[in-house]
């Protein structure tokens, strides 16, 4: 595939290994350049420490079938690292942007992380059109002079 979308759901995946597993499988299944793009809610305000039951930190692995239901995965500030790591370990060319929702009535500011990604290094390449800069071309001497 040139592209995939794991649109608002890689959160409501409360394993860990599967979300690494899930990513890992993405990557196979895109052709070299293609493109992984993820959204997800993302809270800047709350450690990994703090998140709010039945929720779950980023690096939690829930797999238990007691596990409380409706909680979401929560990637927070303090779990960026983690998920670099996450995503790094199937993707090159990693982009994280953070996109802040008008408040809804009950006040509080959304914020969405979106990452980008493709399974080889060919960012670069297409961002600086790299395959497109020729060698300097040899001037003779009396045109320098």
């Amino acid at each position: 595939y040139d592209i995939a979308t794991i649109h608002l759901t890689l959160h409501l995946v409360r394993s860990r290994a599967v979300r690494q597993s899930l990513l890992r499988a993405v990557a196979r299944a895109l052709k070299p350049g293609g493109l992984l793009f993820v959204q997800m809610p993302f809270y800047p305000d709350c450690d990994a420490a703090a998140v709010p039951a039945p929720h779950t930190p980023w690096q939690a692995d829930v797999v238990e079938a007691a596990a409380p239901t409706g909680g979401h995965v929560w990637p927070t500030l303090d779990a960026l690292p983690l998920l670099y790591r996450d995503f790094g370990a199937a993707f090159r060319d990693i982009r994280f942007q953070f996109v802040d929702f008008p408040p809804p009535p009950n006040g509080r500011t959304i914020t969405h992380l979106l990452v980008s990604a493709t399974p080889s290094a060919a960012l670069a390449p297409r961002i600086y059109a790299l395959d497109a800069i020729e060698a300097p071309v040899a001037r003779p001497a009396a045109v320098l002079a």
